[in-house]
């Protein structure tokens, strides 16, 4: 080629450029076979699923790979990869053939689904990168340092991932060495840095930098000036973070700005009018802030502007006119404090308009019907001019709520990647999970189950029951769910975390349910930020409160409640401020659920303004109130719920008026008067539980309730007879429970045969006769009959036993002869019917002679109880072979062995087996698998075996009390490492106490009895640091030595027995740390000393039993010491509402614990301690000086023993403050001065006194229960004189109380000597006081005889433990409540 001489040298240059232009970036050619290798390599190492993939699925090693999808070549060289969306699944590691690929300069691995595998450092070596994008890829953890070694890099995409962070390296050392970066996105990458940090390394290491995309970065503010050095940012995306601050004024000085995005980021203060006048911007989101101010008319000039939100801020003022704005596709200004009217002609110009959202503002007048004209506008509507407003404003309610309810429609982008972000930031099981195990990148997430949709947002979530466990902090990605409307966390365990103060950004939410969540601590303000909500349930959560906030502070702007659930939340409010909460702040509330609230009453009348009120429940509250009257005015009123909240007094007959009631439940309260007729007449009724309260007279005829599925009026006072008329309408009766009460006369046999009933308890009443055979057996549908403790008698009838739904059966403790039961089911009589599989059967107290036959057949039988019956002989070895047996009493027969071997049996891994006074004898037998195990008041009579240990290796309850067994405890005993309770009391045991029985107290064993053996030695002083001791007796044994003092470990002991030893020690101040001990014997020792201590307390707030006479002890009483020991005052016990026992309780047993006390001059066993009983017994000690007059606030005590002491001075008369004092004994002491009249006054119960071998002088009172008393009581008081004494007093009037009546006859002169009248009449007012409620009053009777002792002068049985399982209330208290 020959060029003219005239071309310029320039034109030489040009083309020699394109020379150098072609050679540097090449054209595309045949791939190398290397390269080729390679990429098969590739895609050989990687997973993806070829029915999704469109690229990897066709690469062929037929074909030159650079025409293969996604490979971009440059002389044989890959120089692009593009695997976008390839559905790639699993890990990448840094062995992987891409990191060979060493002349790539673009690469994106985005959407794809790395298995939450972390970045490999092996992308450092890709040195020719200008393009990464591993966006919405499933990499997690820290992004590595080797990233920041790609120094040619033009764009880098991290962002949307599950988990990424920047830690070390953090942002500064990635990013300082990318230089040449212009776009950056890092969205969802844990940065954690405040406004100055990560805005200097920004602008310091990424000067040519244009987009910035940050969102949901964890970053904080304020935005620091220093950003306004990168001044070619054209697109700023910070959503989803917490700035707190202004938006910033230099932003209006990115010139080239064209999309600002600044979401949900805590943005506040008023909003720069500048940033409106970017004449470039064409997308502004600052929705879900707190920004203040009007919109400046400017914003209406932005030509290019084509995107607007700014919903959900505070923003105020008139809508700006938009009349150059023509671009515009979506306008939301929606949830702001806007006014004024819409002007038609501000919208004209609007023709690309899309989407226009103008709700939740004030905005009025009329609405132009221009509007709907608008050519894009979704959905597009064009309406006749004649339309009235009113027409207008029909459609324009529909548009709106198809605009808040919405279609599903295809999930965007964004929202997937925050779903999945979510799914892995939550801990679930897989194996339980029915949704979040299912959500894959692969399917549109609108169609993903618990998630709903509109318009591509998520507007609900529900992941209720999804096993999510772990925390939930305000990082979490749920949080960026910005337009959800539904929110379901219930039924999973947040593991008593705080409810994140982030709910309070969902601020679209109208029903939000995190109850059974495992949620904790304050509720916080941010939940009343959420001021759509129609429904709010935070009920059930593990120790949710509200103090501050308070409820008021929750409530107030919740004005558009409708249902609220808080059981369990503690609120402890007063009736008055609770109730006035509610009626002020939730005028439109028709659920109010407050269960278990700590509420206190009396509820105010203010709550009657919540007239909508359809659904009411405050049970376990403590409102000690009436029920409120006002309730009958709730006209809507279905459901009212209020047991166990102290409710009292008559109850309203109004309330059971209400036609529309479904359901009412008031249980466990103490609510008096008789049930009206009325009750009966309410036809939707349902469910109707009024049981355990203080309801007396007749049952109503329930013949209108014919929708009654559960009747419960157990456990009241309810009389009379049952009439077979009054059941025969109740055709949907499931439960009938009447037990508990003092019904008589015959069970009627209709009763049996409605049709729909499956539980029927009639126990604990005074039902008589004999139980009638009855017909047509097949059609019942009864499950549950108990029939026990009542007066029924003669033969068990045999129809019962054709029930073939009957699985509990409890006939106990009648009058029922058994005996044809032996004969029917004998196993002999062929003619006799099947006998149904019965789970439960109790046939306690049946007068049957041996174990009935037909129990060989009960495959089903779970619990069998034949205690109390004559039962003597063997226990046949069968019945061990029943498969599902797991509760066996056997107790209070009479059998003599066990028949057959059982050690090699296969026993079912038993529960419960109480074989308890019987007349069981010879070697202890072995029982394996045994949890519960009562062998005790027998005649066993030789020595545990060795090897005892293995057989109890899962057993929790182990007696052997009172029996004959004699040796030493073998130490294998120590390997039942399940022990709780073990009492080997009351027999011949010898030896010293094993050391790793105490040990035993660091696992689980909490209860100890030896009492009453030959043990001797030293107690081991190998207590644990970590003891459970509850319960400790060794009384009566040889033991010697100290007091172990590392028995303070024991902080949760409550009574310790170490009476009738040889232990010498002093007194054991230091278990001061041991707060809740309840019983303290040191009697009959050798303690000696001083009881009180220069510098230690011993706070013993709950001790009631103190012993510690027959030792050595002397000094003077300390009164600060007895100070502390408030059981026996009045204020400990106020609070009190029941009579209860120690005792211990574990699971389903419980163990009454058993001391021994010397009271009213009698050694009594106390076989169950009542909570209320109290005793101090100084005697037979050295004790001296004066009794303190501080003695007197015991006002609570029932035992006061000082005697054999060398006490001084004389009696205080504060002791006539004693007012429940039974026996005072200040015998043989050296007391001088009269004996105080308040004595003789106050203590009107006092049965038992002993004042003798004093020096007490003057007259004896004669007056109350002083006037009662022999002269035993005052002997050896020389000076003393007066009745009951011979010596008579002289020169002295006798000392006598002012006569209660006097009355002189004009005709006889007889006057009435009051004096022997008041101490008959203390006597029989006594007497009445106790007898008379045992005649007219069961429910004091059944209460009587279940828990109180007879004190005085009755020992009985040496101990008392029963499992719940029978008690039929067990079964009660199962019930899941509605």
């Amino acid at each position: 080629m020959r060029l003219p001489a005239v071309l310029s040298w320039l034109f030489l240059m040009a083309i020699y450029s394109l020379f150098l232009t072609i050679s540097v970036f090449g054209l595309p050619g045949q791939c190398s076979s290397n390269q080729k290798s390679l990429l098969l390599q590739l895609k050989n190492n990687l997973t993806f699923d070829p029915t999704i993939s469109t690229k990897l699925v066709k690469w062929n090693r037929s074909f030159d790979c650079c025409s293969w999808e996604g490979i971009t070549c440059n002389e044989g060289h890959v120089i692009g990869l593009d695997l976008t969306n390839e559905s790639i699944s699993g890990g990448l590691d840094n062995s992987n053939t891409l990191f060979s690929l060493q002349h790539l300069q673009s690469l994106s691995l985005a959407f794809n689904d790395f298995d939450n595998s972390q970045i490999p450092s092996k992308f450092g070596k890709l040195k020719n990168l200008s393009y990464l994008n591993l966006s919405n890829a499933g990499f997690a953890e820290q992004i590595p340092i080797a990233i920041s070694h790609l120094t040619r890099l033009v764009t880098l995409d991290l962002s949307i991932n599950n988990g990424l962070y920047l830690e070390k390296p953090n942002l500064n050392m990635l990013l300082r060495n990318l230089s040449k970066l212009i776009e950056l996105y890092l969205d969802g990458v844990a940065i954690s840095a405040q406004g100055n940090k990560w805005c200097q390394v920004l602008s310091s290491s990424l000067p040519n930098l244009r987009v910035l995309s940050l969102s949901n970065c964890n970053l904080s503010g304020p935005i620091d000036s220093s950003l306004r050095n990168l001044k070619s940012l054209s697109i700023i995306r910070l959503n989803y973070n917490d700035f707190s601050a202004p938006v910033p004024e230099f932003f209006a000085d990115f010139k080239n700005l064209t999309s600002l995005e600044v979401s949900s980021s805590g943005l506040n203060g008023k909003f720069s009018k500048k940033i409106f006048q970017i004449p470039t911007l064409r997308t502004l989101d600052l929705s879900y802030n707190d920004l203040q101010g009007s919109l400046p008319h400017s914003i209406g000039n932005l030509t290019q502007l084509v995107y607007l939100d700014m919903s959900s801020n505070m923003f105020s003022g008139l809508i700006p006119v938009f009349s150059m704005a023509k671009n515009l596709t979506k306008l939301d200004l929606s949830s702001n404090n806007l006014t004024g009217q819409i002007a038609s002609t501000q919208w004209a110009e609007l023709l690309n308009l899309e989407i226009l959202d103008l709700s939740d503002n004030s905005l009025n007048g009329d609405i132009p019907i221009s509007l709907f004209s608008l050519p894009s506008l979704q959905p597009s509507m064009r309406l006749p001019a004649v339309l009235s407003w009113l027409f207008l404003m029909a459609i324009y309610s529909l548009f709106l709520t198809i605009s808040v309810f919405g279609l599903p429609g295809q999930c965007s982008s964004n929202q997937k990647s925050l779903l999945l972000q979510l799914k892995n930031n939550l801990t679930f099981d897989p194996t339980i999970s029915t949704k979040l195990v299912k959500w894959n990148r692969s399917f549109d997430c609108c169609s993903w189950e618990g998630i709903t949709c509109n318009e591509g947002h998520v507007i609900g979530l529900d992941l209720t029951n999804e096993s999510i466990s772990g925390g939930l902090d305000n990082s979490n990605t749920l949080f960026s769910l910005q337009h959800l409307q539904s929110l379901s966390l219930a039924f999973n365990d947040f593991d008593n975390s705080q409810i994140p103060s982030k709910f309070g950004k969902l601020k679209n939410l109208s029903y939000l349910n995190l109850s059974n969540a495992g949620f904790a601590e304050q509720i916080p303000i941010a939940i009343s930020h959420l001021t759509r909500l129609v429904t709010l349930d935070l009920s059930i959560n593990n120790g949710l409160y509200l103090e501050k906030p308070n409820l008021n502070m929750l409530l107030r702007n919740l004005s558009k409640l409708i249902e609220l659930y808080l059981d369990g939340v503690a609120i402890s409010a007063q009736g008055n401020k609770w109730c006035q909460v509610l009626s002020s702040s939730l005028p439109n509330l028709r659920v109010l659920s407050l269960s278990n609230c700590n509420l206190s009453g009396p509820i105010d009348s203010s709550l009657r303004n919540l007239k909508s009120l359809s659904i009411i429940r405050l049970n376990y509250n403590d409102f000690s109130a009436p029920v409120p009257e006002f309730f009958a005015d709730f006209k809507n009123l279905t459901s009212l719920e209020v047991s166990s909240s102290g409710l009292n007094g008559k109850f309203s007959k109004k309330i059971f008026q209400i036609p529309t009631l479904r359901t009412l439940d008031l249980s466990y309260n103490d609510l008096q008067g008789s049930l009206p007729h009325s009750i009966g007449n309410l036809t939707q009724l349902v469910y109707l539980d009024m049981s355990s309260n203080m309801f007396s007279g007749l049952i109503p005829v329930f013949s209108m309730a014919k929708n009654l599925t559960k009747l419960d009026l157990s456990s009241n006072n309810l009389t009379g007879q049952i009439a077979s008329t009054q059941w025969a309408e109740l055709l949907n009766l499931e439960i009938l429970d009447l037990s508990d009460n003092s019904l008589n006369g015959d069970i009627p046999i209709s009763l049996f045969s409605l049709p729909s009933l499956q539980v029927l308890q009639l126990s604990n009443n005074q039902f008589s006769g004999q139980l009638k055979e009855f017909s047509n057996i097949s059609s019942y549908m009864l499950q549950e009959l108990d029939l026990s403790n009542n007066d029924l008698e003669g033969p068990i009838p045999m129809s019962i036993f054709e029930l073939r739904g009957l699985e509990i059966l409890s006939l106990s403790s009648n009058n029922f002869d058994g005996s044809n039961l032996l004969i029917e089911y004998s196993g002999f009589n062929l003619s006799s019917p099947p006998f149904p599989q019965i789970a439960s059967l109790g046939l306690a107290s049946s007068k049957l002679e041996k174990i009935p036959d037909f129990l060989r057949n009960q495959s089903s039988l779970y619990s069998l109880d034949l205690s109390k019956n004559q039962i003597y002989g063997e226990m046949p070895n069968w019945i061990w072979k029943l498969p599902q047996l797991r509760f066996l009493n056997l107790s209070y027969n009479l059998l003599v062995t066990l028949e057959g071997p059982i050690l090699n049996l296969s026993l079912p891994v038993a529960r419960y087996l109480d074989f308890r006074s019987n007349q069981f004898h010879g070697q202890l037998p072995v029982l394996p698998l045994v949890s519960y195990l009562d062998f005790s008041m027998n005649n066993f009579h030789s020595a545990i075996p060795a090897s005892i240990g293995q057989s109890l290796d899962s057993t929790q309850f182990f007696s052997i009390s009172s029996n004959k067994l004699y040796g030493s405890i073998p130490v294998s005993i120590c390997n039942a490492t399940y022990l709780r309770f073990l009492d080997m009391s009351d027999n011949y045991f010898s030896g010293k106490i094993p050391q790793c029985l105490i040990e035993m107290s660091g696992t689980l064993l909490q209860v100890l009895s030896l009492r009453r053996n030959n043990l001797s030695g030293t107690i081991p002083d190998t207590f644990p640091e970590s003891c459970y001791f509850q319960t400790l007796v060794i009384n009566e044994n040889h033991l010697e030595g100290e007091l172990p003092k590392f028995l303070a470990n024991c902080h949760s002991l409550e009574v310790l027995d170490v009476g009738n030893n040889h232990i010498e020690d002093t007194f054991p101040f230091y278990l001061n740390g041991i707060t809740i001990l309840k019983v303290l014997i040191l009697r009959s020792n050798k303690f000696y000393g001083l009881i009180a201590h220069p510098k230690l307390d011993v706070p013993w707030p709950m001790l009631q039993i103190l012993d510690v006479a027959s030792n050595n002890f002397t000094g003077k009483l300390p009164i600060i010491l007895l100070s502390t020991w408030m059981a026996v005052m009045d204020n400990a016990h106020e609070a009190t509402s029941e009579l209860n026992h120690i005792q211990v309780n574990i699971g389903s047993f419980y163990y009454r614990d058993m001391v021994i006390v010397i009271t009213k001059g009698l050694e009594v066993e106390l076989v169950k301690i009542l909570n209320i009983f109290t005793t101090i017994d100084f005697s037979c000690n050295n004790f001296e000086g004066a009794i303190p007059e501080e003695i007197g606030e015991f006002t609570l005590l029932y035992n006061l023993n000082l005697s054999h002491n060398a006490f001084t001075g004389k009696i205080p008369a504060s002791l006539g403050k004693l007012s429940h004092l039974e026996s005072l004994d200040l015998s043989s002491n050296k007391l001088t001065g009269e004996i105080p009249m308040q004595l003789a006054n106050g203590l009107i119960f006092l049965s038992v006194l002993n004042l003798s071998f004093n020096q007490l002088v003057g007259q004896i009172p004669f007056i109350k229960q002083f006037a009662t008393f022999s002269e035993n009581c005052f002997k050896g008081n020389e000076r003393l004189c007066g009745f009951p004494l011979k010596s008579q007093c002289s020169h002295e009037e006798p000392r006598l109380s002012p006569p209660a009546y006097e009355e002189s006859h004009s005709n006889s002169g007889t006057v009435i000597e009051w004096n022997y009248i008041s101490a008959e009449l203390g006597f029989v007012f006594g007497f009445g006081i106790i007898i008379g409620p045992l005649m007219f009053w069961k429910k004091w009777k059944i209460w009587y005889y279940k828990h109180v002792d007879d004190i005085g002068f009755r020992i009985f049985p040496k101990l008392y433990l029963r499992n719940e399982h029978r008690q039929r209330r067990a079964f009660r208290n199962q019930e899941p409540r509605r």
